[in-house]
């Protein structure tokens, strides 16, 4: 049982780039086979899944992302249970017997302990990835802007450009038709003189 959840998880981890909501779904798929079915104990291939949680996060889409965070939650609560009352815990219908308020409270306390923990250490990750995420679109943002502004300032340096060339233009409209109204002022005072 313990190398079909390696196998699994190592499937889920080789995916998680691929199609992360894929991978979510084995490593879900590979967590209830371990907790419930097998009930194996928490092992070190058991982190691949905070890799999984990662990519969700930072490479998945929006729904994957959101398909992530909830998983921490869900993960929080079924793994607590499963830490608190381990292997042999039937996958429903777990029987407490509570004799007073005080074990009660002790019940409840180890409970939101693991659950607690299972969120930080889930919620890091994909914390991580969200942060991850941020700092490309900010990147690309940035990129995109300065492009922009490039773009701006091609624009108006041709702007500046043809606004040279039609004053240039125009100053030599009016040289070359000064000179043309002296050349024919000058014939025709030629022609005057010559009469």
């Amino acid at each position: 049982a313990e190398v079909v959840l390696v196998a699994v998880l190592a499937v889920a981890l080789a995916l998680r780039r691929f199609s992360p909501i894929i991978a979510l779904g084995v490593a879900w798929a590979a967590a209830l086979f371990q907790m419930y079915f097998a009930q194996i104990n928490p092992r070190w291939p058991d982190l691949a899944i905070l890799a999984i949680v990662y990519t969700t996060a930072a490479y998945g889409d929006r729904t994957t992302r959101w398909l992530g965070f909830g998983s921490i939650f869900v993960a929080a609560v079924l793994g607590g249970i499963y830490l608190e009352y381990g292997a042999g815990t039937p996958a429903i219908g777990v029987s407490i017997n509570v004799r007073s308020l005080a074990e009660a409270a002790g019940i409840l306390i180890k409970l939101a302990f693991n659950f607690l923990l299972l969120v930080v250490l889930l919620g890091l990750p994909w914390t991580a990835g969200n942060l991850v995420r941020t700092r490309g679109v900010a990147r690309n943002s940035r990129e995109a802007e300065q492009v922009a502004q490039f773009e701006a300032a091609r624009a108006e340096e041709g702007v500046i450009v043809e606004q040279e060339r039609n004053r240039i233009a125009r100053d030599m409209h009016d040289v070359v038709a000064h000179s043309l109204a002296v050349v024919i002022a000058q014939a025709d005072g030629a022609r005057y003189a010559a009469k």
